[in-house]
C-alpha cells in the first residue's frame, strides 16, 4: 500500500484516523475488529458515523496526520520495550486504536477542523508524545486492574471492555 505521507492519504488510513478521533471508542474497536465493516453499507453507521457532511476534508486529513504521529510514537515505544509480552506490550499491539482514541480526546478534536496549512502549527510533537505516554500508562494500569490475566487481543476487540479501559484513561 502506497501512502503519500506529506500531501495525501488513503481511505483505510483516513477511516482509521476518523474512527479513533470520533470520540466513540466503539468505532475504534470496529476498526480493530474489521475495518471492512465500515464499507458494508455506505448509507448507515459505522460508515456514516465517520464520513458525513460534518467532516471536512481538512478534518479528515488533519486527523490522519495526528494518527500517523501517534502510530510513530507506538512504533518507537515498541522498539524500546525489551519484554515482548504482557500488558505493556499488548497495550501497544492490541490496544493501539484505543490508545489513539484516548490521545485524540486529550488532544481536542475541534482543532482538527482548521485549514490544513494552519493545522501544522497546532501540533507540538513533545506535547503529543506526552499525551501518548500518559494514555499508554493509564491503559496499561486499567487493563491490569480491571482485566488481570485477560488475553489482550480479545479484550481490545470487546466494545464493553475497551470502553471501560478508554474511560479509565480519559
Amino acid at each position: 500500500m502506497t501512502t503519500f505521507r506529506s500531501t495525501g492519504c488513503e481511505l483505510i488510513e483516513v477511516t482509521t484516523a476518523l474512527a479513533c478521533a470520533s470520540g466513540d471508542p466503539n468505532l475504534a474497536v470496529q476498526v480493530k475488529t474489521g475495518i471492512g465493516r465500515f464499507f458494508n453499507d455506505l448509507t448507515k453507521p459505522p460508515y456514516k458515523a465517520v464520513f458525513n457532511p460534518s467532516v471536512s476534508g481538512a478534518h479528515a486529513f488533519n486527523a490522519t496526520v495526528v494518527n500517523r504521529k501517534i502510530e510513530e510514537w507506538i512504533e518507537r515505544k515498541k522498539k524500546a520495550i525489551t519484554k515482548k509480552s504482557g500488558t505493556p506490550w499488548g497495550a501497544l499491539i492490541h490496544g493501539n486504536r484505543i490508545l489513539s482514541s484516548v490521545v485524540f480526546r486529550k488532544f481536542g478534536t475541534p482543532r482538527l477542523s482548521k485549514p490544513i496549512k494552519e493545522f501544522a502549527s497546532e501540533i507540538d510533537d513533545t506535547a503529543l508524545n506526552a499525551l501518548c505516554e500518559s494514555a499508554y500508562q493509564k491503559i496499561v494500569k486499567s487493563a491490569d486492574k480491571r482485566f488481570p490475566g485477560k488475553f489482550l487481543a480479545v479484550l481490545f476487540k470487546n466494545p464493553t471492555a475497551s470502553k471501560q479501559v478508554y474511560d479509565d484513561a480519559t
